[in-house]
């Protein structure tokens, strides 16, 4: 100690104590370190009351003692602060932590929106695939749904033919039943009336022949014994017509009878005529009956033709209903190789988009990773920086 003080050394730092080395003006001194001040100041002040009040604060409690006397760590002039030794530097680094702080916050709030910025993209990537994923979810479920409503609309219009076929057999069975057992009743009807005028007419013409016959007779035995009596009268005449033999008293007799059997040949003669005009009127009566005969059978013959062309016309619709229900069971084929078809093309899409899907999630998964690595190291220099910059904080306070 004797050394240093006789060296000088004592009263030197004596004298760096006493004295102000460092002096700054008040508008500087408020522009350089009101980010020290925390409390608010009246804006009427002006630059030096401002820069009393900054300095009251923050170098609040840091009095020194020299010799048993405190001294402040600045002076305040007319136009400038003046700073003891260390004073300025105190100000100094606590003006520089707290730029390392406010730089510490524009850090974290640029790295903030940089990951906020990746994390919506990551997000709009997460939703693109999330609504892709669902659209294939949706689609798979139209194209299911489409696929089953063509199948149960391929099965019904398969039953309505089956339907409507078989209620096209039982038509076509009960018609047949029906034309049959009406043609049944029918001839069974007309056969019990047939018999019943078979023997009606029987009967009739039994009657008819026996009082033709005993007509007959009865002008047969007429026409002998008018013969008889012809031939007696014949035989009289021939006698008379010889001149040895004539009896002038037969004469008038044999007159008389020749003029009864003139009137009975006349009598004949009429009933012939009469009999010729019935069997002529007979014979009109058969041409006009036959006649109306031919037209009935033209008439049977039309109805006939006319039931041949329905007969046609059902065969041909009954052909077209199996053209029908064979091309419908062609197209029900041809819609079950397409349903397959397209079974096959959306399990293959199915494939193609999961595989799609897969690289995406691989390829974002990648990404994701390297986000992570990068965030982590990062999170690593900030944190070292941290570190440093504290470091830096307290070897400047401990100076």
């Amino acid at each position: 100690m004797r050394q240093l003080g006789s060296a000088g050394l004592v009263i030197a730092i004596d004298i760096s104590q006493k004295m102000f080395p460092n002096q700054l003006p008040y508008d500087i001194v408020w522009d350089r370190f009101r980010c020290l001040l925390k409390a608010s100041v009246d804006p009427e002040l002006d630059y030096k009351g401002r820069a009393v009040v900054l300095l009251s604060s923050t170098l609040k409690g840091d009095d020194r003692v020299v010799s048993g006397k405190s001294t402040a760590p600045y002076v305040c002039g007319k136009t400038k602060a003046f700073f003891r030794s260390g004073s300025l530097e105190k100000l100094e680094s606590d003006r520089r932590l707290v730029r390392i702080k406010n730089a510490c916050k524009l850090q974290n709030f640029a790295k903030a929106v940089v990951q906020r910025h990746k994390f919506c993209t990551m997000k709009l990537v997460v939703v693109r695939l999330q609504s892709l994923w669902r659209l294939k979810i949706i689609r798979r479920d139209y194209k299911e749904k489409i696929r089953s409503i063509v199948i149960i609309y391929c099965w019904a219009k398969c039953v309505l033919v089956r339907i409507k076929r078989q209620a096209l057999r039982k038509n076509e069975a009960s018609i047949q039943i029906q034309t049959s057992w009406r043609c049944f009743k029918h001839r069974a009807k007309f056969k019990k009336q047939k018999k019943a005028a078979v023997l009606l007419q029987r009967v009739i013409h039994n009657r008819q022949d026996r009082q033709r016959f005993h007509s007959a007779f009865a002008e047969c035995v007429e026409a002998a014994r008018k013969n008889q009596q012809m031939n007696s009268l014949l035989q009289k005449l021939a006698r008379n017509c010889e001149p040895n033999k004539r009896d002038k008293s037969n004469i008038h007799g044999l007159l008389q009878e020749c003029s009864f059997m003139i009137s009975y040949l006349g009598k004949e003669l009429f009933l012939q005529r009469g009999k010729v005009s019935e069997v002529q009127n007979q014979i009109h009566c058969q041409k006009e009956t036959n006649s109306s005969l031919l037209l009935t059978v033209d008439a049977l013959k039309a109805e006939s033709a006319a039931e041949k062309l329905g007969v046609d016309r059902l065969s041909e619709k009954v052909t077209n209903l199996y053209k029908q229900i064979e091309e419908e069971k062609k197209t029900s084929i041809n819609h079950k190789k397409e349903l397959k078809k397209i079974k096959d093309e959306n399990m293959l899409t199915e494939t193609a988009y999961k595989r799609k899907c897969d690289h995406m999630v691989n390829q974002h998964k990648s990404k994701i990773e390297q986000l992570n690595i990068k965030l982590v190291a990062v999170t690593k220099d900030h944190t070292l920086e941290l570190q440093k910059q504290n470091d830096r904080i307290k070897t400047s306070e401990e100076n």
